[in-house]
């Protein structure tokens, strides 16, 4: 090839060369869309939160890097970023400032960036300095309120948020709902809170609808409200504002604020703070005024809150941390902020797990520390109230969860523990009656009846309750134990009746449970007829009920159940089921639907480790003691108490005359006993031609001057007496017996006219 052909092709290369690389480099025809704002673009976007919003998740994907040191916090230009609010809808021209980027957006805010720390703050000393300016400040950083440094669980009693749960699942219409947005790292969709999602939220950091959780903090937070809520339409809004590093900026948590506001959110937790920043307090602020709750984890710098945003904020709730011994946590901010303290040490809750090298997130439980769990018990408590009064204003929710509170620290208000550790069911609880009176005004006869039964029947057979018969003959003797405990937080205690053997003085087996309803004891469980080991009985921690039963050979389960408030009676909270035979262990909701669950889950229920063993019984009957006490001294009656023997009137029917009794109601009358307190009623039932049995069988306690019967036999003779009580120094005293009265019921049938009350 000669030199001639050689030139051409080097030259005709050396064009293409220069052409492809104008084609591929120009950056007019192609554009590099993951740095468009380092070309100093000017978007304009005041019209659209959510364009304005994408916008900066994009600017501040594209200039911050993953990983925000801890440095980041101490230096307020570390981001090289303005954020500038004009008071006015005049625009403002930026563009002579030396900014790379400038981003205009809705409520007269402009966003700047900068590429280094000296030319923002220069910036920012010209530009605050200009009319109408409200404010301009760095964007600084915030991050999540956990301690780090501590590393078991503790339940929501200490604040009642399960006895309140309860109440108000019991008080409120189904169809309510309340919404909470957990501002923070986002929430991942662990199944501890399925069906509590209130729609996908929105990401803040990479801008989008999935506002998934990368970090676990979010989650966390998430799960504390989620278990302190059960069973009700307390739902969560998840938004991300926070990135995988827990750290986020001011203008992105803004954004997360008012997003959740604009989205009708009830209540809004904040896990997070940093230094002070207008836009994080003017965004709360603004929340607050469009109706939501706010509440803010108070920080774990060991500082006051006067020096963070927002927890120096007096119009939201800020929350203190303590440990399990009403302790502060060491690390928990304080200030003239603080208006309440919560657990906040050693929580556990639900997290991701897994999820690095490529595997497969799933669902696992953490323990972590800080004020930034114990918010959302607080959140949670808000969310309840709410539900049970929802024409409350925020500052009225805050006022009843401090005026719920159980003082800690010093007397009153003070700035490490605020008013103190709230517990909202207290809000509900009727004024409390002494134990001793409730015990001798309306168990007295109960436990008289339980001794008398055991003396008479010691030496053959003892039926119980729940226990069904239990054959006592050979056992050596045993011991019957009582113990008051209000099972449904409603201010009136329940009378638990327990029993024991000799060898072993402590209660073990619960037979018996009764509650106070229209004014009287009534049995809250009944008999069953199953034998005795089958169907056990026991108090847990949380003061529900746990029923272990044996149905055969292999059907095994469990049942809990809760006190209903204002009534004796119990309510079902679901069972659980293992037959032994290859079939997976199973969790029965109260509506029928059916849940699998593991075999480990299971056995750790059959552990009892939820069980209250009580140390406030009190035996009442032993069997190594037949002798009867020493008879106590009845006070004096007092001229005021000396009170006279009822005079029996007559029985009468309301419905037609039968030839048979069963199911019919009869009623007894007697003269009013002036000055007495109340009566009490004894009779017994036989068929006409049987033979009476030892004493009387029932008892009962009214206010009225008559008592209604109910047969339970074919042809049948009552025989009643009644006697006057009144209350003389703590003690109940009785008047005499009035005159008993048998009476046979056919007889009265029999009668041409029906008989009425005199």
């Amino acid at each position: 090839m000669n030199n001639k052909k050689i030139l051409i092709i080097f030259t005709l290369c050396c064009v293409l060369g220069v052409t492809l690389y104008y084609v591929f480099s120009d950056d007019s025809t192609q554009p590099d869309s993951e740095n468009k704002y380092r070309d100093g673009v000017v978007i304009d976007s005041t019209d659209s939160f959510d364009e304005f919003s994408e916008n900066i998740s994009e600017l501040i994907k594209q200039y911050d890097s993953e990983e925000i040191p801890d440095e980041a916090n101490s230096n307020p230009y570390y981001s090289k970023r303005l954020i500038v609010r004009n008071q006015n809808d005049t625009k403002l021209d930026l563009s002579g400032y030396g900014a790379e980027a400038i981003i205009c957006g809705t409520d007269n805010r402009y966003v700047l960036q900068f590429d280094s720390e000296e030319k923002a703050k220069a910036a920012c000393q010209k530009i605050e300095k200009l009319e109408n300016i409200d404010y301009c400040e760095p964007d600084g950083y915030a991050g999540i309120c956990e301690d780090t440094s501590a590393p078991v669980s503790w339940g929501n009693e200490v604040i009642g948020a399960d006895t309140y749960a309860r109440h108000v699942a019991e008080t409120v219409d189904a169809g309510k709902e309340i919404t909470v947005a957990v501002v923070d790292t986002g929430v991942y969709k662990h199944s501890f809170l399925r069906s509590r999602f209130a729609g996908t939220g929105r990401n803040f950091v990479s801008y989008g609808e999935d506002a998934d959780d990368d970090n676990s903090h979010g989650t966390h937070v998430a799960g504390i409200i989620v278990g302190c809520t059960p069973n009700l339409n307390v739902n969560i809004l998840p938004v991300k504002v926070l990135g995988k590093n827990g750290k986020g900026s001011s203008i992105q948590i803004a954004m997360g604020i008012e997003y959740a506001a604009a989205h009708h959110a009830d209540v809004i937790n904040l896990s997070l703070g940093g230094d002070y920043s207008t836009i994080i307090d003017r965004a709360v602020n603004s929340a607050i005024e469009k109706g939501c709750i706010v509440v803010v984890a108070a920080g774990n710098e060991n500082s006051d809150t006067s020096n963070y945003s927002p927890a120096h904020l007096e119009n939201c709730i800020v929350v203190a941390a303590i440990d399990s011994k009403n302790k502060r946590q060491p690390k928990s901010n304080y200030g003239n902020s603080v208006d309440v303290a919560a657990p906040g040490v050693d929580i556990e809750s639900c997290v991701p797990v897994g999820g690095r090298f490529g595997s497969q997130r799933k669902d696992g439980k953490k323990k972590m520390t800080g004020t930034s769990m114990a918010a959302p018990h607080i959140s949670a408590l808000a969310a309840m109230t709410l539900l049970e009064y929802p024409s409350k204003t925020p500052a009225e929710i805050e006022q009843m969860i401090k005026d719920s509170a159980s003082d800690l620290g010093e007397e009153g208000w003070d700035q490490y523990f605020g008013w103190g550790v709230p517990n909202v069911s207290k809000g509900y609880e009727k004024t409390q009656l002494n134990i001793e009176e409730f015990e001798n005004q309306f168990y007295k006869p109960i436990l008289e009846e339980y001794k008398e039964a055991a003396k008479v029947n010691f030496e053959t057979e003892f039926h119980y309750v729940n226990e069904g018969i239990i054959n006592a003959r050979g056992m050596g003797g045993y011991n019957l134990y009582y113990r008051l405990a209000d099972l449904a937080d409603d201010g009136v205690p329940e009378l638990i009746i327990a029993f024991a053997y000799e060898e072993n003085e402590e209660a073990k087996a619960i037979v018996d449970i009764y509650g106070v309803q229209d004014n009287r004891a009534v049995r809250m469980i009944e008999n069953d007829g199953s034998v005795g080991y089958r169907n056990v009985y026991n108090v847990c921690k949380d003061k529900r009920i746990k029923q272990s039963w044996s149905g055969g050979a292999w059907l095994n389960g469990l049942n809990y159940f809760h006190a209903k408030p204002d009534g004796a009676e119990l309510i079902s909270e679901g069972q659980y089921i293992y037959d032994g035979e290859g079939n997976p262990p199973c969790y029965i909701d109260p509506n029928g639907n059916e849940t699998e669950i593991s075999e480990k889950e299971y056995e750790n229920l059959l552990q009892d480790t939820d069980v209250d063993p009580g140390d406030d019984w009190k035996m009442f009957y032993s069997w190594e003691n037949t002798e009867e006490p020493e008879p106590q001294e009845t006070p004096e009656i007092k001229p005021s108490a000396d009170i006279q023997a009822p005079v029996l009137g007559e029985w009468y029917w309301k419905e037609s005359i039968h030839t048979y009794a069963d199911g019919e109601t009869y009623e007894i009358t007697w003269d009013k006993v002036n000055g007495a307190e109340g009566y009490e009623v004894e009779y017994s039932e036989k068929n006409d031609g049987e033979e009476w049995g030892n004493g009387y069988t029932n008892t009962v306690q009214t206010n009225e001057e008559r008592y209604t019967v109910e047969m339970s036999a074919m042809e049948i003779v009552l025989k009643i007496r009644v006697r006057s009580y009144v209350t003389v120094d703590g003690q109940i005293v009785y008047s005499d017996w009035s005159q008993e009265k048998v009476v046979n019921v056919v007889d009265l049938w029999n009668n041409s006219e029906p008989l009425y009350r005199r």
